[in-house]
């Protein structure tokens, strides 16, 4: 443990500290949005933003709202009548803004209180992100603006084109996914500040690094994902087709699809769902499990299609990635025993699936009129993957364990 504050000299008022970094990450984060804005790209984008910087200005606050799994609600006169409509995008690689943006802040708001302890630096970066919700939930009502396109690509076909509306975020939903990015990325920050003070020993303990483990071994799994999620589509599309807009489109939009892959691998089910409020019998429903196979409802008729022959490798990419979760938990510093660290690690494996469901989940829709959503969905047969978590977490740990024994008593590992 690090002196106090008291032992070191005064360091900076923590309300203070908090304060600059959610302002130098709002400023960071929009200065950002508004540059890219300006060249016609984001999470939503405008292709005329260009010619009028106000417009910009106003679509590029939207956007990093939009980033942060915002929903965006919209309202006036459109499609012949006036009408209330809404959209809520999935993560995009537009949310790397925010997500830095935070960062940057809580380690500014940490380094600020260098003089204090650990636990004080981490509190502040922390304040720092709530202070970033609070001030993106008072401008919420202020934000407005219209857009034409979105990250997201054509699916079966269908292209979302927004409603001519003027947009502003919700504020209920900056309150809770703007709390979700803040707490997260801003406490990443605070531990940044903190190993740049004292160094690695500084950020010490066995649910650290069970956290670390399963982060760095999901990060490795989504990227396998997106890779071939990627080559597919690619492999798949005609480079004679006069529209390829749909190509830039999968790669903003991969995050998400890397997350829905994870979710999937470790049995949830993607769900998606359109609904004319008029034609209910016209509703399409369709249901995504590896493990289960398709359901297809369209009106009263139902598809089942069978499970993939390949799910045995979705199995095995899982299972592999929890076994090395466990082997990397002991080397990182979990060393009290394979069980206490096979249950971290399936806690934290559960809370990382339930945020990346939270924010891959997209919809939108006009009141009245339609419904669509597409959504990752936690499935009760995550029960049984759950289990498979543990042994293969407690399998993988009691491997490391043996071997860091061995090396400890001098003799040969096995």
């Amino acid at each position: 443990m690090r002196p106090s504050s008291s032992w070191r000299g005064e360091a900076t008022n923590p309300f203070v500290a908090a304060l600059v970094g959610a302002v130098v990450a709002l400023g960071i984060g929009c200065i950002i949005s508004f540059l890219f804005s300006l060249a016609g790209f984001g999470a939503i984008a405008n292709g005329n933003s260009w010619k009028n910087l106000q417009d910009a200005l106003w679509l590029s606050l939207l956007n990093y709202y939009a980033a942060q799994h915002i929903t965006l609600v919209g309202a006036g006169a459109a499609l012949n009548g006036n009408s209330t409509a809404w959209i809520t995008l999935p993560i995009t690689i537009w949310s790397i803004i925010p997500v830095f943006s935070l960062i940057i802040g809580g380690l500014v708001a940490g380094y600020m209180r260098n003089n204090a302890t650990r636990w004080s630096m981490l509190g502040v970066a922390l304040g720092a992100g709530v202070i970033h919700v609070v001030l993106l939930a008072g401008g919420a009502s202020l934000v407005k603006a219209g857009f034409s396109s979105t990250a997201l690509p054509p699916i079966e076909g269908f292209e979302l084109n927004p409603p001519e509306l003027l947009f502003s975020p919700s504020i209920n939903s900056t309150l809770i996914y703007g709390s979700v990015f803040g707490i997260i990325f801003s406490y990443l920050g605070g531990l940044m500040a903190v190993r740049a003070v004292g160094g690695v020993e500084e950020i010490p303990g066995k649910w650290w690094a069970c956290a670390k483990a399963v982060l760095l071994t999901g990060l490795v799994v989504q990227i396998l994902i997106g890779a071939v999620a990627l080559a597919a589509l690619i492999s798949k599309s005609d480079a004679s087709d006069e529209d390829m807009s749909f190509q830039p489109k999968v790669v903003q939009a991969l995050p998400a699809m890397m997350g829905i892959g994870y979710l999937m691998v470790y049995s949830a089910e993607l769900s998606a769902a359109a609904v004319p409020v008029n034609i209910p019998a016209a509703a399409y429903k369709t249901s995504v499990h590896v493990y289960r196979g398709n359901n297809i409802t369209q009106g009263s008729k139902v598809k089942t299609k069978p499970p993939s022959k390949y799910l045995w490798l979705a199995a095995l990419i899982g299972s592999f990635a929890i076994l090395m979760a466990g082997r990397m938990a002991v080397r990182m510093g979990s060393r009290d025993g394979s069980l206490p660290t096979a249950f971290r690690i399936a806690i934290l494996q559960f809370l990382y699936l339930a945020v990346v469901s939270m924010l891959c989940r997209m919809s939108w829709g006009i009141v009245g009129q339609s419904d669509i959503s597409i959504a990752p969905q936690l499935d009760t047969s995550m029960l049984f993957a759950a289990l498979g978590v543990f042994i293969f977490a407690f399998i993988g740990a009691h491997w490391a364990n043996r071997l860091f024994a061995g090396r400890l008593s001098g003799f040969p590992s096995v």
